[in-house]
């Protein structure tokens, strides 16, 4: 979407829509939407990481605190260098930060299970036990 706003008069054009201002809002709000959406899974992995209390505070309020600092930066970017510059600037950042931070972040291999009746609590494989599964069924 990012790629899109520079381009919005071919946009308009390969529609055939004939009203800019209706292909400038329908992108924005595709726009405003991805970034929203894209906020979820950054909360649910702060939630992962985090133990419950001032930890998990903190850590939502370093995303924030980052979120704000890249947007003041967006701000500084476009009225400095112009709108292209941002949005490809943009298109980059997103892209490495997409990336490379499934380099860094870890999962325990084990998962503990919950107290179920007939079944030891103990912690069990992160691979599917199907001899188990048979007494299931």
């Amino acid at each position: 979407m990012l790629i899109a706003l520079p381009n919005i008069d071919k946009i308009n054009n390969f529609l055939g829509i004939g009203s800019l201002i209706s292909v400038a809002i329908v992108i924005a709000l595709t726009l405003d939407m991805a970034i929203n959406i894209s906020f979820n899974p950054t909360r649910s992995i702060i939630a992962d990481v985090t133990p419950e209390g001032t930890a998990r505070t903190k850590g939502y309020t370093w995303m924030q605190t980052i979120s704000g600092f890249f947007g003041v930066l967006a701000y500084v970017i476009g009225a400095s260098f112009g709108n292209y510059i941002l949005i490809y600037f943009g298109v980059g950042l997103v892209l490495l930060f997409s990336i490379v931070p499934t380099f860094f972040i870890k999962e325990e291999n084990e998962v503990k299970t919950k107290d179920t009746p007939g079944i030891e609590n103990k912690t069990a494989s992160s691979q599917t036990q199907w001899d188990n599964y048979s007494e299931f069924i």
